[in-house]
């Protein structure tokens, strides 16, 4: 009997734990299921990582290109010679037909000292001069002296005049002549004597000499003056 008691008491527990089982509902099917009654576990995907979209680039702004200032016109430009500029003219090209010279020995002079002049002319253009005059006005502070070439050439008053029918390409022609320096030239003086060479068909050329009468005293500066303290 105890027996009996103990069996039907196995299959009590038996049957309650079939019927817990019962109530859960099963991971996996029994191999005679409905494929629609099984529940499969299944992964959840990871989303795709998002990638922000590319920035289009900025496009540069087209800007105006400035205006350029038209440029100036510029003067044509001139030679310079030492401290002097100069634009060549038709006058100065004209010139250029004949080199003219002045020369004065000596250059410092006293009164009564006779200064000797030599006076030049030179023919520079491609043709020959002709009817050439050449001309020296002394200064009121020299008085005319000989003339000593060319032949024949003497003085009007103070005025010497040498003349030339024809002076050939590159030929040149020289007048030498004194002139004495007055008794009342004060001292400190410059006399300029002046000379001009013209010929037909060329513009007139000029010289100039000077010579200079020494001061009447010397500068106080340096004379008597001891050694420098």
């Amino acid at each position: 009997m105890m027996r009996i008691l103990r069996l039907a008491g196995y299959l009590l527990v038996a049957a309650i734990v079939l019927a817990a089982l019962a109530g859960k509902p099963q991971a996996w099917a029994s191999p005679d299921s409905m494929y629609a009654s099984q529940t499969v576990p299944t992964r959840t995907p990871k989303p795709p990582p998002t990638t922000p979209p590319p920035t289009a680039e900025p496009r540069p702004i087209d800007t105006p290109r400035p205006t350029e200032a038209p440029q100036p016109t510029l003067p044509a430009p001139t030679a310079t010679r030492g401290s002097v500029t100069f634009t060549p003219t038709a006058t100065t090209a004209a010139r250029a037909a004949a080199d003219l010279s002045l020369v004065a020995q000596p250059i410092q002079v006293w009164q009564g000292v006779t200064v000797v002049y030599t006076l030049t002319v030179v023919n520079r253009s491609a043709t020959a001069l002709r009817d050439v005059v050449l001309l020296v006005s002394l200064p009121g502070e020299l008085q005319p002296g000989a003339v000593l070439v060319p032949e024949g050439a003497g003085w009007q008053g103070t005025i010497l005049r040498v003349a030339v029918a024809e002076l050939t390409t590159g030929a040149q022609v020289t007048a030498v002549f004194a002139a004495v320096v007055a008794a009342d030239v004060p001292a400190g003086k410059v006399i300029a004597t002046q000379a001009s060479v013209e010929a037909a068909g060329m513009a007139p050329v000029s010289a100039t000499a000077l010579v200079a009468m020494p001061p009447a005293e010397l500068p106080a500066v340096g004379r008597d003056a001891g050694p420098a303290r």
